[in-house]
């Protein structure tokens, strides 16, 4: 199976250019394809540096490299099991989804952290590789919560890693 594409955006200072650049590249890189966005700030692995956990990911397809470490919410969601949080996108070409994203990290994070979070990677993988746990929350039948449906080949799933410096 190939690695995943490494895809290199340079921060700016305007999160208007950066939510414009994020939401472009999805499009010219995964136009028509279902797909799922998981965000991750390095700022929340202080044992790895984002290089470190770049190359843990790029080998595993995960970012999840100890598992004794807690998700955001684990007890309500140690239930359902779920590998990861992510976004379900059919990229079309008007899709532009990056600024609710940053703005949730940016300050929806803050209700569940009490910091907001700056993302740097990006991971785009294969929606028809993982599954959906569905009915997690009251009221809707999708979630923001994910599993792969083959554990041992993760990495299979993983389609790029876009890496904001």
């Amino acid at each position: 199976m190939p690695e995943p594409t490494i895809i290199n955006l340079q921060r700016t200072r305007s999160n208007k250019v950066l939510i414009k650049q994020l939401d472009n590249t999805l499009v010219e890189r995964f136009y028509k394809q279902a797909v799922l966005i998981r965000c991750i700030g390095s700022q929340d692995h202080q044992t790895k540096s984002k290089d470190e956990l770049l190359e843990y990911i790029i080998e595993t397809g995960t970012d999840r490299y100890d598992l004794s470490r807690k998700a955001v919410g684990h007890d309500y969601y140690k239930k359902w099991a779920p590998d990861f949080f992510a976004i379900k996108v059919k990229v079309e070409k008007t899709t532009a989804i990056f600024n609710e994203i940053l703005d949730d990290f940016n300050q929806g994070a803050i209700a569940d952290r009490g910091y907001s979070v700056n993302i740097d990677l990006i991971l785009i993988y294969e929606s028809s590789k993982c599954e959906m746990v569905k009915n997690v929350y009251e009221g809707q039948s999708e979630s923001d919560l994910f599993t792969f449906k083959e554990p041992g080949s993760k990495s299979n799933a993983l389609l790029a890693v876009i890496v904001i410096q």
